[in-house]
């Protein structure tokens, strides 16, 4: 049976502006995908990635490329060797796994023979503000168990520490994005290990 694909961009205005060392997101662009087949819908979504060179355009013309061979019944494995890494190959990768899930009637974990999964925990992030703000940013965080938080090269000890005064308990991640040099981390040995590796319970 002939499948068809469609393909469309989604602007997502954010709550607040997300802001890391390398700029800041006001809006999320998403390209969303979706591969019919008969009465069976695959749903899949990719964010183009202007770090490696995406744009939402791009990411479009990747994925109808592929329309036709999509169409022809072209096989996931087959998608890996006609798109590369990115946005473009995830959104229709995922759609083609959501539409195998709906017309076979097994999860996509079963397909794969690996069973029900577990719970995971999920980091929660924080992104780049004054001190205060994170600090308020990490309280309302509290309750989590594991949260990012992102730095730049501006005051990272003072970022640091009023997320810990914020969220005493949290497993935390550092994401400086590109914006530390050898300096900086050598610096911040001694915070990093009283603020992250040992936070107070």
């Amino acid at each position: 049976m002939l499948r068809e694909l469609s393909v469309a961009s989604q602007s997502w205005p954010l709550a607040t502006p997300f802001r890391i060392s390398r700029g800041v997101k006001t809006v999320a662009e998403v390209v969303v995908v979706e591969v019919h087949q008969g009465c069976a819908r695959g749903r899949g979504e990719g964010v183009p990635y202007p770090r490696y060179g995406e744009t939402v355009d791009s990411v479009l013309e990747q994925v109808g490329s592929v329309k036709k061979a999509i169409a022809e019944g072209m096989t996931r494995e087959a998608l890996q060797g006609a798109l590369p890494p990115g946005a473009a190959r995830n959104a229709v990768d995922c759609a083609l796994w959501d539409l195998s899930a709906g017309t076979s009637g097994q999860s996509v974990t079963a397909q794969l023979g690996a069973g029900p999964l577990p719970a995971l925990t999920t980091a929660l992030t924080i992104g780049i503000d004054t001190p205060e703000a994170m600090r308020s940013a990490a309280e309302r965080l509290s309750a989590h168990p594991l949260i990012k938080v992102k730095v730049d090269n501006s005051d990272p000890e003072g970022q640091l520490r009023a997320v810990r005064a914020g969220a005493p308990g949290a497993r935390l991640i550092i994401d400086p994005n590109e914006s530390w040099n050898l300096e900086i981390l050598e610096s911040m040995q001694s915070v990093l290990v009283e603020i992250v590796l040992l936070p107070s319970r």
